[in-house]
């Protein structure tokens, strides 16, 4: 009974560079989270797959800001015009530190701003205080002071 009620969580992760794929997903899977990856290779292939048919929503959205054909800020918008999906936390996962690229997200609707950390380790770390959060109430309405999280640490 217990395995019925243990969600796989969809997770879906674009990002155009491979190795950062290969390494969320390994870090995914060290960190035990019970999810699903679909992973994009850049902003236009994700918002392609959102808009077909026979998608499956997500649960969780990742994002790096730089991409080619659509960037993560443009994704972002794209999402939370969808209504279907206007609920679904939207975490920027970039090596920006910008205010720019901060504010933008921020402004957005996105849920969460995180920095790309140096290692796995500190990846897996970062992914377990992300799915230990309460989506509900820190992720779909942050506040500043809360929004960005580098290292292990929400930073304002």
């Amino acid at each position: 009974m217990e395995e019925e009620k243990s969600k796989n969580l969809k997770v879906f992760f674009a990002d155009d560079d491979a190795e950062d794929r290969e390494i969320f997903s390994e870090a995914l899977l060290k960190a035990e989270i019970n999810a699903e990856l679909k992973t994009f290779e850049d902003g236009g292939q994700l918002n392609e797959y959102l808009h077909s048919i026979d998608s499956i929503h997500p649960d969780i959205v990742f994002l790096d800001i730089h991409m080619p054909c659509a960037d993560g800020t443009q994704c972002l918008r794209e999402i939370r015009k969808n209504k279907k999906l206007d609920r679904v936390p939207v975490i920027m996962f970039t090596s920006s530190e910008s205010r720019k690229d901060i504010e933008e997200s921020f402004s957005g609707g996105a849920s969460l701003y995180v920095t790309k950390p140096d290692n796995i380790a500190q990846l897996v770390k970062i992914l377990k205080t992300i799915f230990s959060l309460n989506w509900q109430e820190s992720l779909l309405f942050p506040e500043m002071r809360t929004f960005v999280l580098k290292g292990n640490e929400f930073k304002v």
